[in-house]
């Protein structure tokens, strides 16, 4: 390996380190105006489990490449069964937040 590719291999891996996000709590791939309720640790049990809705649950990571392409079909499903029942969305556990639609 030469001195030049040495140098190349070490700024890509620069690079690579410098463009992922500083905090993962503040990511995500939905926003509130996308018809969703938001879920949480408080109210998961009460909507969800022991709620009288059925609810179709997405669970992503807003890292994941096959998430992130997921979640432009995701919103147009959702607005497509807006009122037929609750689609709901659920962050990485780093994130503590979970997403369901309207």
């Amino acid at each position: 390996m030469s001195r030049f590719s040495g140098y190349v291999v070490v700024v890509l891996l620069i690079a690579a380190l410098n463009t992922s996000p500083a905090c993962t709590e503040l990511i995500g791939l939905y926003e509130d105006t996308d018809l969703m309720e938001i879920l949480d640790k408080t109210n998961f049990n009460d909507k969800v489990l022991q709620g009288n809705t059925s609810y179709v649950i997405e669970f992503y990571n807003a890292f994941c490449g096959h998430c992130i392409r997921f979640s432009t079909p995701w919103k147009g499903f959702g607005i497509q069964v807006y009122g037929l029942t609750s689609k709901s969305n659920t962050s990485s556990p780093k994130q503590k937040v979970l997403y369901s639609f309207k």
